[in-house]
């Protein structure tokens, strides 16, 4: 009984220490987003980036990379913050943010890291690859389709063909021995075109559906320069 007891003492002990530092970690978060909100932006950076390893809550983890990357977009420390707001999104993709809520230069920035990380990820490509993998599929389709239907009408005339060259054999008369070796010439030509044909479509078909997909050769050159105040987009081709 003293032993049973001893254990449900133990876990109790455990839960409830799980529980105050999970409190515990809310209750500084939410004194770091305090900073955030009465302008003291490096104090609220640091405070965040020294609580980030005792969250182990994901939603409480993603408000602080979150409020980590707002304090260095309001520091003016672009990069820094870009680089906190790709790790978040590589954490958590579907992370958004209140475009109302925010200053103008903060979204840009999260805009700005949320599209440099799909295109890294190549879930963006560029309109003319999208629109030459397109192309390029339906044009192996229109091949392969138009090789499938010549190889039907190549067996056809090759089977009019032999018909033909039985009947030739079994003919009797010079006359039908002439008629049947002209249809037998004319179904074997024909067959013959037919199945070259197809065999050439369907080769090309074929080649471009197990091409490679063409993939975006280079990412534009997106820079932003962002203070207090103001803000400039550039754009490097």
């Amino acid at each position: 009984m003293k032993r049973t007891a001893l254990i449900i003492g133990i876990i109790m002990l455990v839960c409830g220490q799980y529980v105050f530092t999970d409190n515990a970690t809310t209750a500084r978060l939410d004194t770091c987003k305090a900073y955030y909100e009465d302008g003291d932006y490096q104090k609220a950076a640091d405070s965040i980036k020294a609580l980030l390893p005792l969250i182990s809550d994901r939603r409480e983890e993603a408000e602080a990379y979150k409020y980590l990357g707002f304090s260095y977009v309001m520091l003016d420390l672009i990069n820094k913050a870009k680089d906190f707001f790709r790790v978040a999104l590589e954490k958590f993709p579907q992370m958004m943010i209140d475009t109302l809520e925010v200053p103008p230069n903060i979204s840009i920035v999260f805009k700005q890291a949320k599209l440099e990380t799909q295109m890294e990820k190549g879930e963006i490509l560029d309109k003319k690859v999208q629109a030459s993998n397109t192309k390029r599929v339906v044009f192996a389709s229109l091949l392969t389709a138009a090789g499938t239907i010549s190889a039907g009408g190549g067996g056809y005339f090759f089977y009019k063909g032999f018909q033909a060259h039985t009947d030739y054999r079994n003919a009797t008369d010079s006359a039908s021995c002439e008629r049947y070796w002209q249809d037998m010439s004319k179904d074997f030509i024909i067959g013959g075109c037919a199945t070259g044909a197809a065999a050439a479509a369907l080769y090309f078909g074929i080649r471009l559906f197990v091409k490679k997909p063409a993939q975006q050769t280079a990412l534009q050159k997106v820079g932003v320069r962002v203070n207090r105040n103001s803000f400039a987009l550039t754009v490097l081709f």
